[in-house]
């Protein structure tokens, strides 16, 4: 019942655009990232993101720079749906989540790139996501589902597969909660 209601609760958020699970620093973060999209190219790493104007601050040395946001348009998908679509060869997951995320429950056979780090300063850009992405999955015709804890992360991670030619790319709507909830496998 009460992963039910975070489900929910998840859900909702995901449809104003703001984790309302989240506390504090955590949720200004999440809302400014979903209210105040811009796109964000991480100096020293290929890609982009779709970030707030308030986490383009420097951290630890790095720089990033904003332009006009991309054209590209990303596919959305249920739990179910991506379930049965990774049953077949052309489709991979990526979870997104931070390792210790993934660590507690994951898709079977998924990829586990962060697209951001949390630390006691808040959340910080993985800036060798798309690096890490072409390691694991060098053949840019797979077909990709991304995935974290409720949508909002692999929505960015999305976009940034998006922006270095693979060709198809999903957000798994709901993320890692629907998908728990929807009753489909997880593996430890």
């Amino acid at each position: 019942a009460m992963l039910r209601q975070a489900s929910l609760a998840a859900r909702r958020a995901a449809g104003r655009g703001i984790a309302s699970f989240a506390s504090g620093r955590q949720a200004a973060v999440i809302s400014a990232m979903v209210r105040k999209p811009v796109k964000v190219d991480f100096e020293g790493g290929a890609g982009s993101a779709r970030v707030a104007p308030s986490l383009l601050k420097p951290k630890h040395g790095r720089s990033l720079s904003c332009s006009a946001s991309s054209g590209e348009d990303m596919g959305h998908m249920e739990p179910p749906e991506a379930f049965e679509l990774l049953q077949t060869e052309d489709w991979k997951f990526v979870d997104v989540r931070t390792e210790e995320e993934c660590a507690a429950g994951h898709v079977e056979d998924s990829v586990n790139i962060p697209v951001f780090f949390f630390s006691d300063a808040g959340m910080t850009p993985n800036t060798k996501f798309v690096e890490q992405l072409r390691a694991a999955v060098p053949d840019k015709t797979t077909k990709l589902i991304m995935g974290c804890k409720i949508g909002q992360r692999s929505m960015m991670a999305g976009q940034l597969a998006l922006n270095d030619q693979y060709d198809e790319v999903h957000n798994m709507t709901g993320g890692m909660i629907w998908w728990a909830e929807s009753g489909l496998p997880i593996q430890q």
